[in-house]
């Protein structure tokens, strides 16, 4: 594994994860103006994003979800490893729910 990067208070990056998150930002802006490449990404995510450099692990597949005006997502990650030391949310002012 690579050096980690920080990205938020609350996640630590790889380098891999640092280069998908910026062809994630080309994805998306290609997707904002290309109608066609955005239904190419909602209908088959991993050939599209690996088309345009993301890398993905063995064995993942990716989902995308489209925001609009009346409809959001949140995305509930995965659980702790047993033994893994979660904090209650309301008594970590680290905590930064993204939004």
């Amino acid at each position: 594994m690579s050096t980690s990067q920080g990205y938020t208070r609350h996640i630590q990056m790889t380098d891999e994860e640092v280069k998908n998150l910026h062809a994630w930002k080309s994805i998306v802006a290609k997707a904002w103006t290309d109608d066609a490449f955005r239904k190419a990404l909602m209908s088959d995510p991993n050939q599209v994003l690996t088309d345009n450099g993301f890398v993905i692990p063995a064995g993942v597949s990716f989902s995308v979800v489209e925001d609009t005006d009346t409809a959001r997502h949140l995305i509930l990650p995965p659980t702790p490893a047993p033994g893994a030391s979660v904090t209650e949310l309301g008594k970590n002012s680290e905590y930064d729910p993204g939004f």
